[in-house]
């Protein structure tokens, strides 16, 4: 059984920023096996000629002994409307195979593209990956989200966004907000104006 998977941004035949994948998969292997993992994440992984061309989700699955690869062609999800959803107890600090707290979240939607989640009042996620807000042409990112995302890490070392908590409250301040994660960067999200958000 894997317990944790990295998607990984593949574009003509080369992994981009990896990097930021071999960092969170070291630190979510620590958590997870109170060890350092002896071989790289990306180590030994070939891409196969059919997935040379254009932009492709590479999923690895892994446990503290071996190791899953999967890989398909990558098709963005259109997002223009949010619902927020609160959730107090949720949980997904590490990349769990297990989603489904938040497949539980998402059907909450209701007539929504996907979910902003609250938790104790702040902007966290949505399901779909990290979140920006923009006010002033500045990108915020959310400081305490549910998943340290790869891509969002890659943003703040830039420092194209700047993280900060963003409540409930403050939501209606920004002009538009844009949901990243690892295969989806600012120039390629939809811009989400915030009165397309439904309280």
């Amino acid at each position: 059984m894997f317990l944790l998977f990295e998607s990984i941004c593949v574009i003509d035949g080369e992994i981009q920023s990896p990097l930021w994948y071999e960092q969170r998969y070291k630190s979510a292997f620590h958590k997870s096996y109170n060890e350092f993992p002896k071989n790289s994440l990306l180590e030994g992984v070939l891409i196969p000629e059919k997935l040379k061309k254009g932009k492709v989700k590479l999923r690895i699955s892994y446990n503290q002994f071996e190791k899953k690869i999967e890989g398909s062609k990558y098709t963005s999800k259109e997002i223009k409307t949010l619902q927020i959803i609160e959730s107090n107890s949720i949980n997904y600090s590490l990349k769990y195979k297990d989603r489904k707290n938040l497949d539980q979240l998402f059907l909450k939607r209701n007539s929504c593209d996907d979910i902003i989640i609250l938790k104790n009042g702040l902007v966290t996620d949505s399901s779909y990956g990290n979140l920006v807000f923009f006010k002033n042409e500045i990108g915020y990112t959310p400081e305490v989200p549910l998943s340290k995302g790869t891509r969002r890490a890659k943003l703040l070392h830039e420092k194209k966004i700047i993280s900060k908590k963003v409540s409930v409250t403050e939501i209606k301040e920004y002009e538009f907000c844009q949901v990243i994660n690892a295969l989806l960067d600012l120039n390629e999200s939809d811009k989400i104006p915030v009165d397309k958000i439904c309280f």
